[in-house]
């Protein structure tokens, strides 16, 4: 297996990162595929092991790499509906 030397810029939260390791690499690979053939994906796993790092990670490589894609982070909790989604998504 080879290394990847990456410049961080230092500038950005050490959350908007994603370490590539051999989990990371295969989600973002198989997720590609999915979209690539205009399929959504799903992680479906435990708290805390790395959905939604994983997915931002995937996210923000589309919206910064191409024009294609953009995204609107939308938290949930227990007092969201479908107005209060419905609301945020048409803003």
């Amino acid at each position: 297996m080879t290394t990847k030397e990456v410049d961080p810029d230092t500038s950005r939260p050490i959350s908007s990162y994603t370490i590539p390791t051999m989990d990371t690499i295969s989600a973002n690979y198989l997720m590609k595929q999915f979209i690539s053939v205009e399929h959504s994906p799903m992680l479906i796993g435990n708290a805390g092991c790395g959905k939604t790092q994983i997915t931002m990670g995937l996210l923000n490589e589309l919206t910064t790499t191409t024009d294609q894609y953009i995204m609107q982070i939308v938290n949930f909790n227990f007092y969201t509906d479908s107005l209060l989604l419905q609301n945020v998504l048409e803003q």
